[in-house]
């Protein structure tokens, strides 16, 4: 039974979540395509449900494949054979990078003494995307931390007392995940005690005429 060899190329490396392009080519051992047959696709480990795809009349096939997993991921590409070719198979890699990841922080600020201040901010990744149910971390002082997460639009939001006069440090810190690299934003609010501002009102003029 006539020998096949099979091709398979992986675009490397590719951001998580991302789409590789997988590509390959069917031929016997003399390069002539081996047309208009199914080639199956695993990706990380046989036991995976193969990506079918089928070799067109040049004996090429293609497939996107959308990536989950962070780090060298194994790509195997099989022909199981017909009556004319033997079965064949190959294999090849592709790197898939962690994305990177941007939170903001907004503290209201003056407050008076006892009043919140309104901490807000925005989790995205690289790519603009939100990042919604993720927890992060909010410390104030350095010593207050405050639990939270983002809501469904990657918000989020807390009310923290005014407590300390003068001015006060709040920084946020998303942790990261298995497919997103940890980010941490700061900023400053200032809390201040109404007794130390006196408001001086002082009367209209008078205007003064004189009797001639």
């Amino acid at each position: 039974m006539p020998i096949a060899q099979i091709n398979v190329d992986a675009e490397s490396p590719v951001l998580v979540t991302e789409n590789t392009t997988i590509t390959g080519y069917l031929t016997d051992l003399d390069g002539d395509p081996i047309a208009f047959v199914d080639v199956l696709v695993y990706v990380n480990g046989n036991d995976t449900e193969a990506i079918v795809t089928t070799t067109d009349e040049d004996g090429f096939y293609t497939i996107n494949y959308t990536t989950g997993v962070v780090g060298t991921n194994n790509v195997t590409a099989v022909f199981e054979g017909n009556e004319i070719y033997a079965a064949v198979d190959n294999s090849t890699t592709f790197e898939v990078y962690m994305l990177d990841t941007v939170i903001t922080v907004e503290a209201e600020s003056p407050v008076k003494l006892g009043n919140n201040s309104t901490i807000v901010g925005t989790l995205t990744d690289e790519a603009g995307e939100i990042l919604p149910n993720a927890p992060i971390v909010i410390t104030v002082n350095d010593d207050d931390v405050i639990d939270s997460v983002t809501d469904k639009d990657g918000n989020y939001v807390i009310e923290y007392p005014g407590e300390v006069i003068g001015i006060n440090n709040v920084t946020v810190v998303f942790e990261g995940n298995q497919t997103h690299n940890p980010s941490e934003a700061n900023t400053t609010f200032e809390v201040i005690n109404p007794k130390d501002y006196i408001t001086v009102e002082a009367e209209s003029p008078v205007l003064v005429t004189e009797n001639t």
